[in-house]
């Protein structure tokens, strides 16, 4: 959570306690851009799945380091 105070924003201490524990634990934030269509199917079909965007993104990801690993 963040608050404005006096010109400032501060961070909860909970949110201090967190992004510590990524940094730590080797957790990173990526962000790149796609089609609005392909997203919104794609959150639909994750959901009718029950699974996490995250998962299935990870999932691939290591399939293809798996498939075309790097000499």
């Amino acid at each position: 959570m963040l608050s404005f105070n006096g010109g400032l924003i501060v961070a909860s201490k909970q949110t201090e306690r967190s992004a510590r524990y990524q940094k730590k634990a080797g957790w990173i934030s990526k962000s790149f851009k796609m089609k609005q269509d392909l997203s919104e199917q794609f959150k639909a079909a994750c959901d009718a799945a029950g699974v996490s965007q995250a998962s299935v993104i990870t999932q691939a990801m290591k399939e293809f380091i798996e498939n075309h690993p790097v000499k």
